[in-house]
């Protein structure tokens, strides 16, 4: 089923928007959450509530591109779930690593409501840094931001040495920062 008729399932109320969404995207959404949570129940459950915000979601939002749209629903769920147990030391600190590798750019408390106006003007910019990006920096820089893939993973799946990988990942958030205060948006 295509997105756009899965879109018009729920903005028709149709339970049959979830099964569709379970046939056409588990497996994807499943692998977001498991890259960060590393625990299949956690998964599980993250994935689920997916499911559930992104019926209580559409409409009144009608997202252009779905995957995309559900995969930040399951990956910002992920991500607080992690910050939850990290808060309870139930987890590792391997992605909390990643989450502190833009924390040296943003500080902990950059993206929230109040800042709406910065938070788009700095999506903008990363958007913007990410397209003049060579294709291969852009998917190390997704991979390792976005997936929350380890350096080992990104190494393999890039065929590069990690060293190489940590460098570049340094590199382009270095980068990144020097725009944002170009901007003044930091």
């Amino acid at each position: 089923m295509k997105d756009i008729d899965i879109i018009n399932l729920f903005v028709e109320r149709n339970e049959n928007a979830i099964k569709e969404t379970k046939i056409k995207y588990n497996s994807y959404l499943m692998a977001i959450a498991d890259n960060i949570l590393h625990c299949f129940f956690d998964d599980e459950e993250c994935v689920n509530d997916t499911y559930f915000k992104t019926w209580n979601t559409i409409p009144p939002t009608l997202p252009k591109n779905y995957q995309a749209y559900i995969g930040r629903i399951t990956r910002n769920g992920a991500l607080n779930r992690l910050r939850e147990q990290l808060n309870y030391k139930h987890k590792s600190l391997c992605c909390a690593i990643r989450i502190n590798e833009l924390e040296e750019i943003f500080g902990t408390n950059r993206f929230n409501p109040e800042n709406d106006i910065d938070n788009k003007l700095i999506g903008d910019l990363i958007n913007k840094f990410l397209r003049n990006l060579p294709q291969q920096k852009r998917v190390i820089f997704v991979r390792r931001y976005w997936y929350m893939d380890s350096i080992k993973q990104i190494s393999e799946r890039m065929k590069l040495s990690e060293i190489k990988v940590k460098i570049t990942l340094k590199r382009m958030r270095d980068e990144l920062k020097k725009i944002l205060i170009e901007e003044e948006l930091l």
